[in-house]
């Protein structure tokens, strides 16, 4: 990856990433860094999108290479039922570092939301939108905070 990021920036583009999971969400960062060290610049907006399982240190790299996080503010909140299901599977921590909309905000980044094909009947611009400003889900706001992109587990 370390190649392939360097020859692209000497090319003069980004790379995007789909980063899903937290062992792809620490690689990446470190190959972006050792791409910089060879091409000597941070000229380059490389995106890392999906984000689910980031912890603070991820997060903390990603700022420093100055790489886009691209979150997906429809999964963000804490969907009655389904995120009951994930803590079964991978646990209560891990499931609290997925999709860290406000952490990644309040590094100043750039941040972007994004969405793939309309796998979920809710999948659509506005209604992301929605989800991304006010954490809501059937008019119950989970994590008791409000403001521009608070959604954070």
């Amino acid at each position: 990856m370390v190649a392939l990021i360097t020859e692209s920036d000497k090319e003069a583009l980004s790379v995007h990433v789909h980063s899903e999971g937290g062992g792809a969400t620490h690689f990446i960062p470190g190959c972006i860094e050792g791409a910089e060290r060879i091409t000597g610049g941070k000229e380059r907006r490389n995106v890392l999108a999906h984000l689910h399982f980031v912890t603070n240190e991820d997060i903390r790299r990603m700022a420093e290479t100055g790489s886009e996080p691209a979150v997906p503010p429809l999964w963000a909140p804490k969907f009655p039922g389904m995120y009951e299901n994930e803590i079964k599977y991978v646990g209560p921590e891990l499931a609290g570092q997925s999709y860290p909309i406000k952490s990644f905000c309040d590094t100043g980044e750039n941040e972007v939301f994004h969405s793939d094909y309309p796998i979920f009947p809710m999948m659509n611009v506005p209604y992301s939108i929605y989800m991304a400003l006010d954490c809501k889900f059937n008019g119950q706001n989970n994590n008791g905070r409000k403001g521009f992109l608070c959604c954070q587990r």
